[in-house]
């Protein structure tokens, strides 16, 4: 028996059948407690307070007035409501004279006899067809497939364009001539109400710069004690977020202030996936693995300065940082006047203004005003849809011809969308005495290829120029008819690699699920395999 280990085990045995009095776990000696806040110093008010309340003083204000940083066109006045900002920067003109947008306007006048119909006045379709009736401008050049479409439509569904000003006056009263059956007028009504459901601007094409392919604007709204002006200096595709703000420093012509709201916010910490625990006592949060960045894994490579600092502040100061929830509208400019920090020990303190780049959510303002700056988070939609493309411009460098191209991929089509660019077969080579002829190689590029030429008084500027053996040649979309006849594009727009332009239809969901359309430009680099291939000073026998 002296070869097995005895041993004595104390087992707790509880007398509460409820497990009450065990769970509470008692401390006989409160002043270990006190010990061991008096060894961590959190007897010592040195900054080791908790935040208990924080008043924010600020204002806020919707952008009320754009104005386009290109062409000097006048600041006009905006109203956001439900609209994406991005729809209302990047509409352009959607046009309906003569030949523009032909099946727009003949889906609106469908809209128009269903709309009868379901009404129980079928026969008045017929009367606002022959009212509205389809008619091609004079001197039109039509295609077999417009002059087909103008033949069927003709009589047969209103031109909305042509019967859009006559509801107009007929709706406010100003027109009694025109007779109406009972009902009709009410079916008017809810067809106009419906009429505009793309956002357009009038003011030709927007905020788009064309020399620089980019929209450029600024945008005003008065917050606090004055105006404050954003700029957008670059935004060429996808959604609009704080970072394309900046804060500019030329009036708009808003006057007024507005007052400063106060409020007060419970602060709470600042948490993060396997962020460490701020008890002693306890394990932290498995959700974070440290060992998946790799930091000393890896014997190839050091890890990079950004990353340490990350897990610096993540282990060491990742529990002295709160936040605070501050209620703004959508896209609402923010100015921050006062924050004031109160802690437990009744102790407040006034924050500053961040130092050095600390510019999260903040434009970066040049004149660095008093207050905690600018705030602006613009309620960007979660998807913008685009559709096909109704135009697309290629520009690419040529450096042994020492100039630049646009090349027209896709024009506009009459009856909608888009078509390859109608390019006529290349004239035959002038022949000359000694049936020798001097010329380039081949005789010339197609017709959709316009040469971007370096002009002489204006460093760093390109101009569009044409073939000379097609110098009656014009372009057919918008993006490059925008360049004339004065407009010069800067150079360092047509990168080595190259870039292009498309313009489509996109769409997006407001904040509130409303329904936007418009036509935005978009900027992206080249995705083309065309070059120029034209050899000077051929000789050919």
């Amino acid at each position: 028996m002296s070869d097995y280990q005895q041993w004595v085990q104390m087992v707790p045995i509880g007398y509460d059948a409820t497990m009450a009095s065990e769970l509470k776990a008692p401390v006989l000696d409160p002043a270990w407690f006190l010990l061991r806040q008096l060894h961590f110093g959190e007897f010592h008010h040195d900054g080791g307070s908790t935040p208990v309340d924080i008043e924010i003083a600020f204002a806020q204000a919707q952008p009320s007035r754009m104005q386009a940083a290109a062409g000097g066109q006048e600041a006009v006045e905006i109203r956001l409501g439900r609209s994406p900002l991005e729809a209302v920067i990047e509409q352009e003109v959607v046009s309906s004279d003569g030949l523009e947008n032909l099946r727009m306007r003949a889906e609106a006048g469908l809209r128009l006899q269903r709309l009868l119909r379901a009404a129980g006045l079928a026969e008045r379709a017929d009367v606002w067809a022959a009212r509205g009736r389809f008619v091609p401008p004079a001197r039109a050049v039509l295609d077999d497939e417009t002059r087909d479409w103008y033949d069927t439509m003709a009589g047969r569904v209103p031109d909305a364009r042509l019967i859009a000003g006559l509801v107009a006056r007929i709706v406010s009263g100003l027109d009694t001539t025109t007779v109406l059956v009972p009902g009709e007028l009410d079916v008017l009504k809810v067809w106009q109400a419906g009429t505009g459901i793309w956002e357009h601007s009038a003011r030709g094409q927007g905020n788009w710069d064309p020399e620089q392919l980019e929209y450029r604007l600024s945008a005003g709204a008065v917050v606090g004690a004055g105006e404050v002006v954003l700029d957008v200096p670059e935004y060429v595709e996808g959604t609009l977020d704080w970072y394309a703000f900046d804060v500019g420093n030329v009036s708009l012509g808003l006057t007024g202030q507005t007052g400063f709201a106060r409020i007060h916010r419970l602060p709470v910490p600042l948490e993060f996936a396997g962020m460490p625990n701020n008890r002693f006592w306890s394990f932290e949060d498995p959700g974070l693995n440290f060992d998946l960045l790799e930091l000393f894994t890896r014997t190839d490579r050091r890890p990079s300065t950004a990353t340490m600092m990350a897990l610096e502040f993540a282990l060491s100061y990742g529990d002295d940082w709160c936040q605070v929830p501050l209620p703004l509208a959508a896209h609402a400019v923010c100015q921050i006047q006062s924050v004031v920090i109160t802690d437990c020990f009744g102790d407040t303190v006034t924050a500053q203004r961040p130092a050095g780049r600390w510019n999260l959510f903040r434009p970066d303002d040049p004149l660095a005003p008093d207050g905690l700056g600018t705030l602006f988070v613009n309620a960007a939609p979660n998807l913008v849809l685009d559709g096909e493309p109704l135009e697309e411009v290629h520009f690419l460098r040529d450096e042994q011809a020492n100039l630049a191209w646009a090349i027209e991929t896709l024009v506009p089509r009459l009856l909608g969308g888009s078509r390859p660019p109608a390019v006529p077969a290349n004239a035959e080579r002038p022949a000359s005495a000694t049936e020798t002829s001097w010329t380039l190689s081949p005789v010339s590029l197609a017709r959709n290829w316009f040469p971007l030429v370096p002009v002489a008084d204006a460093i760093g500027r390109l101009a569009v120029g044409v073939l000379w053996t097609a110098r009656d040649a014009r372009p057919a979309g918008r993006v490059l008819s925008e360049l004339l006849p004065s407009k010069q594009l800067h150079d360092n727009e047509v990168p080595s690699e190259g870039v292009q332009v498309t313009r489509s239809w996109q769409s997006a969901r407001a904040t509130d699920g409303s329904l936007h359309l418009w036509i935005g430009r978009a900027k992206t680099p080249r995705q083309t395999d065309l070059a120029p291939d034209l050899r000077f000073d051929v000789v050919d026998p």
